[in-house]
């Protein structure tokens, strides 16, 4: 009970630092995220024993915040190749992670690397996906990332987290809560509020390991039974989401308004050939089983096989 007392009590400081986060300009974000990493470098490689991922982790998220913050407040922000880094960016940290959980044995890596896969493919890419925006005090990076694909991530990255650091978990849950309470609010400003959360995090973790573990350490938390039950929640919500989109694929609508033109041109053929005047009982049978067979079969056909109405 404790537990989630400090859980809960993280979860609202994390959430409050990437508030002001979000509201200081350039210098500040690239003082406490450039200067002060690079000034207490050589102290985190001294105290510190993380293997070769933590490392990677900790300063890809220090430099995809400085990045955003570079975007959101000159002018390169507006450029849109530019601005599709940020998706690329999301990306890469995300087949950071599931490099690792594609090493790691078991059901439940296996389900969350097949999560993970799934985050991949449907991970948002296009650039019309990332503004800044102009128009708000703080110059607020926007991603429109679907709530339900930010849900996903959200499930995929807690798994990933209690399967490979369960001491963090505690710490974890509170910094992906913080970023999920933003979404839920404002789903376009989740991508800012999660760089800005675990690049918190991972300053405070690198600073003072030990003493972010006396804060929380949650080792005996870790149970297979529910390691491989997230990992299913994960992958479920995953195939889901992934489904959903391929329905809604553009290539996919097309088809299906093909479809339906066909439909309606096969009853607009048999509506000519009545006005050509075709009123015998033998022509009229002969006509409409031919519309019904285009309809049952227009699946394997598409307009461009017919060519135009009366072509």
């Amino acid at each position: 009970m404790w537990q989630l007392f400090v859980v809960v009590l993280m979860t609202l400081v994390y959430y409050g630092a990437q508030e002001w986060l979000c509201r200081v300009r350039l210098p500040v974000l690239w003082t406490l995220f450039i200067l002060v990493p690079i000034a207490i470098t050589p102290y985190w490689f001294k105290v510190n024993c993380f293997d070769l991922f933590a490392w990677i982790k900790t300063y890809s998220i220090l430099f995809c915040v400085c990045w955003g913050g570079w975007l959101r407040f000159t002018a390169m922000g507006d450029k849109p190749w530019l601005r599709r880094s940020i998706a690329w960016l999301l990306l890469a940290n995300i087949l950071e992670a599931l490099i690792l959980d594609i090493q790691g044995s078991g059901i439940a890596h296996n389900l969350n690397a097949l999560a993970g896969l799934l985050l991949v493919v449907t991970v948002p890419l296009s650039v019309r996906h990332t503004r800044i925006d102009r128009d708000s005090r703080h110059q607020t990076l926007r991603y429109d990332a679907p709530l339900a694909w930010i849900c996903g991530y959200s499930l995929w990255n807690w798994t990933f987290v209690y399967l490979n650091y369960p001491e963090l978990t505690g710490h974890h849950t509170a910094v992906l809560s913080a970023a999920l309470i933003v979404a839920c609010i404002d789903p376009q400003r989740w991508v800012q509020a999660r760089a800005a959360t675990l690049g918190m995090n991972l300053l405070l973790m690198a600073t003072s390991h030990s003493g972010t573990l006396a804060v929380s350490n949650a080792t005996t938390w870790f149970d297979e039974s529910i390691a491989i039950a997230a990992a299913s929640i994960a992958f479920a919500w995953m195939t889901v989401h992934a489904w959903s989109k391929l329905k809604t694929n553009p290539a996919i609508a097309r088809r299906t308004i093909s479809r339906l033109q066909l439909r309606g041109w096969t009853s607009r053929i048999v509506d000519t050939h009545k006005l050509a005047g075709l009123h015998s009982p033998l022509q009229r049978f002969t006509l409409t089983t031919k519309s019904r067979v285009a309809r049952r079969f227009s699946y394997l056909y598409t307009p461009r096989h017919l060519g135009k109405p009366g072509c």
